[in-house]
């Protein structure tokens, strides 16, 4: 849990850190900054977004919302956004006026969506009834799909026919050519980068979201878990464990992070619950 919270941590502070520092500082405020300078802003923006960060964890966590509903509630608020950004990255008839009003009515949609379920399911809204499956699943699936096809029927209607001519406007932060050779730039070479980028990647998806699940249906026995309940399961046996085998409480918990930290994570917990 504790390397789960600290990765992200620190992926969100270099994403904010970089919006702002490139997209705000650099386009608007400041085109000529040197290196040094966008450095000292950057940090900045990481330091006071972190501290943001931290009070809001604070608030929430003295207003009892656990991290569960709001990594959950998340997908409703953002999740609106996530189709049409892929769009504007991959897709050269993305509309720009369809991404946002796919983002702005899908998550609107979303919310309503929600509440609405909350209510049906459970007759009352609060953060309880709020934060369980059925209204959360609703209100996800509603916010991701519908800003995507508000923003996919804009485009058809409307296409934009992006030519991808701007991006090769970027400059870099000293303006100055890095060591990389001039054929890493070539356009033959970055279209089989990207068809190598799409081949695997879509690759990869189909795998483990198609694949791998399909290989379990032999088993014919399936059983839902939700992570805490997963966790308490192995809490429990790894206390009757130790008190059966008069082994110190580290033990396990040095297994547990060697699992995590090589990848062998469900091999380490299988051999735990075995040993019982």
């Amino acid at each position: 849990m504790i390397r789960a919270v600290t990765s992200a941590g620190s992926s969100e502070l270099i994403a904010v850190s970089s919006l702002c520092t490139y997209d705000i500082y650099r386009t608007y405020i400041n085109p000529n900054a040197s290196g040094k300078k966008i450095l000292r802003v950057s940090r900045a923006v990481v330091l006071g977004f972190g501290c943001f960060m931290g009070l809001l964890a604070v608030i929430l966590n003295k207003a009892g919302v656990s991290l569960g509903w709001m990594y959950l509630a998340t997908g409703i608020l953002i999740g609106s956004a996530v189709l049409p950004i892929a769009f504007m990255l991959l897709w050269r008839k993305a509309n720009a006026i369809g991404a946002i009003l796919g983002t702005i009515i899908g998550c609107v949609l979303g919310v309503i969506t929600w509440l609405v379920v909350t209510k049906v399911e459970y007759g009352r809204i609060n953060l309880d009834t709020t934060g369980r499956n059925a209204p959360m699943l609703a209100g996800n699936l509603v916010s991701v799909l519908t800003g995507g096809a508000i923003h996919a029927v804009c485009s058809f209607l409307w296409p934009q026919d992006y030519d991808w001519d701007t991006t090769k406007q970027i400059t870099m932060v000293e303006k100055e050519k890095n060591e990389l050779p001039a054929e890493e730039f070539k356009e033959e070479k970055l279209i089989k980068a990207k068809a190598w980028i799409i081949k695997w990647g879509v690759g990869f998806t189909v795998v483990i979201v198609i694949l791998w699940p399909l290989l379990t249906l032999p088993a014919g026995n399936f059983i839902l878990f939700d992570i805490s309940d997963i966790v308490t399961c192995l809490n429990k046996k790894r206390s009757e464990f130790l008190e059966r085998k008069k082994l110190p409480n580290v033990f396990v918990h040095l297994s547990f992070d060697l699992g995590g930290n090589i990848g062998l994570y469900l091999p380490v917990v299988i051999l735990q619950v075995s040993l019982v």
